[in-house]
């Protein structure tokens, strides 16, 4: 404590006399990017890392990569518990595709509570992941554990000090053999032929599958292969319930049956539950998982950085597309997963949340595994990494700041693994192409990278959260302001286009056009737009069909910004089919809401009895909140009815499926690439890699030495103005971290984000520390004033 102490009042010496210095020259964007994905596995991505063919990895490492990261010194290394899970997703549907006309044995709640007390998490986390990992009981990320999970029915250190107390193992369906057999039995399973495998229940409600060995229709576990501990998760849940399939009566469940057969504690003999492991390449297995024809699942969610995606993942609304789990068998669920999504504060969601949990549990909807405890790597020549909370080195951050100390106008050569199936900003659902389609676009708002919780301006220099009240059914509803900076650029792949500014238009193009797309990624997040109205060229308000603290963060966080003129120019014009289309339509509007021919995407031009009226100002589109489309019209006061109205507008024929968006209408990556985020597509090759350009027109240009990436506002009329600064907290993140080094066997004390200098690499020194001081109380990122 005291060497820390000398060491801040020194670094206070060199502030002071650096404080004379003239002001730092700010820098851009620091850094091209080259994606590298031509891998065919792990191991060879972090053999190219370690042969300098690549800087960072975008991948966890398992512990024998890890050991090998420590034993090089060309290799940093850094922790990251991460804002994820696996688990065994579990389909709870009456049927599958592969069996008709058969009871689904997932869909017995007795069934998946069996299920569930065969899955042993502290072996699958010490034998598969060799301990990177941390056991989860909901489907919530460890990190979110606290404050979102009902304690009743979890497992869970709640007192911090390494050890599971009587009272904290909570969990109904914990690891036990007897009460698998038992919970089978209870529902009629047993060996009836004599053969070694169970048959299902000799009951008419099974369908064609009653009284059948289920050697005949064998339970479905589906895994990809990329993934190592998904993979293996499977083959250890299919041990459980066949052990070796040449020998019959000889998994774990068979054997625990024979014991309590033989003591009476069962009436009739039992066996192994036959079972299809189907492990394949993504593209061979996501077929399977989009037809919904298996039990289960081994699933890998990638959450942010509230449990929002429980609404998305088990709500019945979503079944067939983000959610594979629930069907419509659980009505009461739904209710609590609303109640979550459309909270009108924290503690109304908080308790929404820990009733769906409690729920959940109960019932075994699904068996939730594990959440990532890692670590990531990369090379000693790269300076200014940002290890994100949650999230881990590859990040919006890291991708602005970070350098190559030996090449510092060389690209940043980042290996991904497994490799993207498409770059689709409509339609891609893999967190690996979001990884690369993340650096390619952009959003609204940010956060904090060290405490997720404190929002931050980013495309949308600031925001305003109010009600209004829908005069359709009179209900109090949520709306929100965004003021757009004057200074985010467009960068483009096509060099004859002009780059120009972003503006609220390109926002409310945004929205529209996600929302005709219900089968899209991104329309989960637009979905409750009612309206939108354009205050000024760069000034949104939107008007939202329910109430919530989410929905901000729904546009806010979560919604990539896609640019309207110059995708309007492509899209119109595809070459194999248009992706959008010109509608003109004519009618007499007698008072009362008019329903359009197609969903909006964006007016073009309406008049009354010849008159041009203006959207926002004489007439709103309103999104129908039950058949979700875009075409409710209806003029605002001021033109008596009735009136001739004729309206022209975009609307969109086809989806803009493929590769890349609208690929498969012969459009391609340049033609649709545009974005106002820090870098651009510069080239693709969709089975090799990606590079990307500094945006010249992105609209922050960060100072080396920002450690703690805290956004400082300025004044209280809205829109605020801000900064990021340079001052004594990065100095005491920087001090905190001095003379650790990132080399070497992982030491939680270094700070990657405090190693910048060139000089003194996997260092933190004081060298580093005078960067920082250097540019003590220096600003960036100010949006610029109105002219």
């Amino acid at each position: 404590m005291k060497k820390r102490l000398i060491l801040f009042m020194t670094s206070l010496l060199v502030l002071q006399i650096l404080l004379v210095l003239p002001p730092p020259t700010i820098s851009e964007v620091r850094s091209d990017l080259e994606f590298i994905w031509n891998f065919t596995s792990s191991e060879q991505a972090f053999t190219a890392l370690v042969n300098d063919e690549l800087d960072i990895l975008c991948m966890d490492l398992t512990r024998e990569q890890k050991e090998a990261v420590e034993a090089n010194p060309d290799l940093q290394i850094t922790a990251c518990a991460k804002n994820d899970y696996y688990e065994f997703a579990v389909n709870n549907n009456r049927s599958i595709p592969s069996y008709p006309n058969a009871l689904s044995p997932t869909n017995v709640r007795e069934v998946r509570q069996a299920l569930s007390c065969l899955v042993n998490k502290s072996y699958i986390i010490s034998n598969i992941l060799d301990g990177f990992g941390a056991r989860i009981d909901q489907p919530i990320p460890y990190r979110q554990t606290e404050g979102w999970c009902d304690p009743s029915v979890i497992t869970y250190d709640w007192n911090h000090n390494g050890v599971i107390e009587p009272d904290e193992a909570n969990y109904p369906w914990e690891y036990n053999l007897t009460k698998a057999v038992l919970l089978l039995a209870g529902v009629g399973f047993a060996d009836t032929d004599d053969n070694g495998y169970l048959n299902y229940p000799d009951n008419p409600a099974w369908g064609n599958v009653a009284g059948n060995d289920t050697t005949q229709m064998p339970l479905r576990i589906v895994a990809i292969q990329e993934c190592t501990y998904r993979r293996e998760a499977a083959r250890y849940l299919y041990s459980q319930l066949e052990g070796d399939p040449t020998v019959a009566g000889d998994s774990p469940l068979a054997d625990e049956w024979a014991r309590l057969y033989a003591e009476g504690k069962v009436s009739a003999p039992g066996g192994d539950f036959a079972t299809t492991a189907l492990i394949g390449p993504r593209s061979v297995i996501a077929p399977i998982i989009l037809q919904l024809d298996f039990h289960i699942y081994v699933r890998y969610i990638k959450c942010s950085r509230f449990p929002l995606h429980l609404y998305f993942l088990y709500h019945s609304a979503f079944w067939g597309a983000s959610n594979i789990v629930t069907d419509y068998e659980h009505p009461e669920l739904d209710v609590y997963l609303e109640k979550l999504y459309y909270a009108p504060d924290l503690v109304q969601a908080q308790a929404a949340s820990k009733n769906a949990c409690r729920y959940m549990a109960l019932n075994a909807v699904t068996i939730p595994l594990w959440s990532t405890m890692t670590f990531q790597t990369w090379r000693k020549e790269v300076c200014g990494i940002v290890n994100m909370v949650g999230y881990g080195i590859n990040n919006k951050y890291t991708y602005i700041n970070a350098y190559r100390a030996d090449a510092p106008e060389q690209p940043l050569r980042i290996g991904i693994y497994p490799p993207p199936a498409q770059l689709n900003p409509v339609y891609s659902n893999q967190p690996t192409d979001w990884e690369i389609l993340n650096a390619m676009y952009t959003h609204l708002m940010n956060f904090n990278p060290y405490d997720l919780a404190v929002d931050q301006p980013w495309v949308a220099q600031d925001w305003e959260v109010e009600t209004w009240v829908d005069p359709r059914d009179g209900r109090e509803k949520t709306a929100v302001t965004c003021w757009i900076r004057k200074d985010a650029g467009i960068g483009t792949p096509n060099p004859t286009i002009r780059l120009r500014s972003y503006t609220a238009h390109d926002v409310e193009f945004t929205i529209w056009y996600y929302y005709a797309f219900q089968d899209g990624w991104n329309w989960p997040f637009v979905k409750d737009v009612s309206h939108t109205k354009i205050i000024d060229d760069y000034t949104i308000k939107i008007y939202f069909n329910n109430l919530s603290i989410w929905l901000l963060y729904s546009i806010g966080t979560e919604m990539p910004l896609l640019c309207k003129y110059e995708l309007i120019d492509v899209l119109s014009t595809a070459p194999n089919y248009p992706l959008l289309s010109k509608k003109t339509e004519s009618f007499i509007y007698w008072g009362e809401p008019v329903k359009l021919q197609h969903s909006v995407v964006q007016v073009i031009n309406a008049t009354a009895d010849g008159i041009p009226i203006q959207e926002c100002e004489d007439f709103h589109i309103y999104a129908d909140p039950k058949t979700y489309c875009h075409n409710v019209f209806v003029l605002t006061a001021g033109i008596e009815p009735p009136v001739n109205i004729t309206i022209t507008y975009w609307y969109a024929p086809n989806p803009p499926t493929g590769i890349f968006l609208g690929s498969d209408a012969g459009l391609n990556w340049q033609d649709t690439m545009y974005t106002p985020a820090p870098h651009y597509a510069d080239s693709i090759n969709i089975g090799t890699g990606a590079s990307l350009k500094k945006n010249p027109n992105f609209f922050l240009s960060p100072i080396l030495g920002e450690l703690d990436w805290r956004w400082y506002w300025e004044g209280e009329t809205k829109p605020r103005s801000g900064y990021y600064r340079i001052d004594i907290l990065d100095v005491v993140l920087c001090t905190g971290s001095y003379c650790q080094r990132g080399d070497g066997v992982y030491n939680p004390l270094y700070f990657p984000g405090a190693d910048l200098d060139a000089n003194d690499l996997c260092h933190v020194g004081i060298l580093d520390l005078v960067i920082v001081t250097g540019n003590y109380f220096a600003k960036f990122g100010t949006p610029p004033a109105d002219p």
